[in-house]
């Protein structure tokens, strides 16, 4: 009897495997394209630093406009900048911000090469599939370099457990 239990158990194993192998390539290209409109957030402090996601909403010649959560950037700090590259970063100052929803729009005076993302038109429902784009810390703790670039971004899935409304 426990011979079988091990055997079923083991089974169950190598079928939850097979299974996240087969899911890890079946990410939608609306969400690989996701990746393009990602950019790394950098904000200084006196003592140290925060770092977060932020998505490109509008880029145009006057203005690129990028939407992060406000604790990326809350507790005034120093500066705020968005990375381009490994190498390059851009000023960036709060436009809009509310702890209550941790939502906050950015803006960078000048226009970025990457493209505004495309947001769904339809409400996610309970059980759906969902991704998360984007630059968490975890990742550069268990990694020998920091990402930067749209091309680094991580790719999480999950799904929708509960659904509530939300007046912004």
């Amino acid at each position: 009897m426990k011979r079988m239990a091990k055997a079923i158990v083991c089974f169950l194993l190598i079928l939850a495997f097979a299974v996240s192998v087969k899911a890890a390539g079946a990410v939608p290209e609306k969400v690989i394209s996701a990746t393009e409109s990602v950019v790394r957030i950098l904000a200084k402090y006196s003592d140290g630093y925060a770092t977060g996601t932020g998505f490109v909403i509008k880029s145009d010649k006057n203005e690129t406009l990028i939407v992060t959560n406000h604790h990326v950037v809350e507790d005034n700090p120093y500066s705020i900048s968005v990375w381009v590259d490994n190498e390059e970063l851009i000023n960036a100052e709060i436009l809009v911000a509310t702890n209550q929803k941790d939502i906050c729009i950015l803006r960078l005076t000048q226009q970025i090469s990457l493209k505004p993302v495309s947001l769904s038109e339809t409400s996610a429902k309970q059980g759906d599939a969902v991704y998360a784009v984007g630059f968490p810390g975890a990742a550069d703790i268990l990694s020998d370099t920091d990402a930067h670039t749209s091309q680094d971004a991580t790719i999480t899935d999950g799904i929708v457990s509960a659904r509530r409304e939300v007046t912004t």
